[in-house]
């Protein structure tokens, strides 16, 4: 009987301890459309920085940007690239406008921990660089402690007081 109630403590007590399993969140960042002058082709053209401080090593599992080549400024744009701190990420080799989206490698998910990603745009040819909203979306996955209910507390307060006293009566019992 002491050792089945020896283990229902020990199991309480590994339950009223043990971290839950890993929840998700989602951090949804944007940078407002670009209508930008006439730019001299190869020069890099600054469109904004998402921004999160709250982001840590290791705490990112997926991450994709996307965006509109073209917005309310005019129907096209002009030959671009666009980049997020170094990384392509979209291209458009016409006037067209068109949706864009660049999912990002593990490799490079250190960049975005950092807590913040530079966008750029260098411009192929000449012409005015229109560009939509563009978005970051990054899903993390955060580890939670599992906090026990205050009955679990108070069962557990209940019971290794009597179990440590039937573990003293049983050393002087056989001493």
């Amino acid at each position: 009987m002491k050792k089945a109630f020896g283990t229902f403590l020990f199991a309480l007590v590994l339950l009223a301890l043990m971290p839950s399993t890993m929840r998700a969140d989602t951090i949804v960042s944007t940078i407002g459309p670009y209508g930008g002058a006439f730019e001299f082709p190869d020069t890099a053209v600054p469109l904004g920085v998402f921004s999160d401080p709250a982001l840590t090593a290791g705490s990112v599992t997926s991450a994709t940007i996307s965006g509109a080549f073209g917005d309310s400024f005019g129907d096209g744009t002009a030959a671009v690239d666009v980049f997020a701190d170094g990384i392509l990420v979209a291209s458009n080799t016409s006037e067209n406008p068109g949706l864009w989206s660049f999912t990002f490698d593990p490799a490079d998910f250190n960049l975005l921990e950092a807590g913040f990603v530079t966008l750029s745009a260098i411009q192929n040819d000449y012409g005015f660089i229109n560009l939509d909203t563009t978005t970051l979306t990054i899903t993390t996955a955060t580890s939670t402690v599992q906090v026990p209910e205050p009955s679990s507390l108070a069962l557990l307060g209940i019971t290794l007081p009597l179990l440590v006293g039937s573990m003293r009566r049983k050393l002087f019992v056989t001493a």
